[in-house]
């Protein structure tokens, strides 16, 4: 079974010297066989820093691929418009903070029980690219409330 997940994080500042805001996380699962979209997430994971949101925003959407049970193996693409989740994933970039490390240590779990390929593919952000804008939008309101 092949999917792509588009995620994002959003974080909103009072002042834009701060490094934590109010954040959410947002993801999109959509099955590519078929072309339809599977589930829709947004999720307030409170005062927190951007780069933060957008790691558990993968956290979350392979959190709910494992919980469905889908198979012996899932394929999935997962798409952000965060350079630091992508490169950071992919093994291109040692990620230093320690929270972050343990995110990503929690991600490497999930992809194991998922026993497929994993591929993080980079996206433009905010350039009308449709399932990017709708993880953007679940983020966004999610850090909102």
């Amino acid at each position: 079974m092949e999917y792509e997940v588009w995620t994002d994080g959003s974080c909103i500042k009072e002042d834009p010297r701060d490094s934590k805001g109010e954040c959410g996380s947002g993801y999109v699962i959509v099955d590519t066989d078929t072309g339809n979209i599977l589930h829709l997430h947004g999720e307030y994971i409170g005062v927190t820093t951007n780069n933060m949101a957008e790691f558990v925003a993968v956290e979350l959407a392979l959190e709910d691929l494992v919980a469905r049970n889908l198979g012996p193996t899932v394929h999935i693409k997962i798409i952000s418009d965060s350079k630091m989740v992508v490169e950071g994933l992919s093994d291109n970039y040692d990620i230093k903070e320690p929270g972050l490390k343990k995110v990503i240590k929690r991600i490497r779990i999930l992809e194991d029980k998922l026993n497929g390929i994993h591929q993080y593919q980079w996206v433009k952000a905010h350039v009308g690219t449709e399932l990017n804008e709708v993880a953007d939008y679940l983020a966004y309101t999610a850090a909102r409330g």
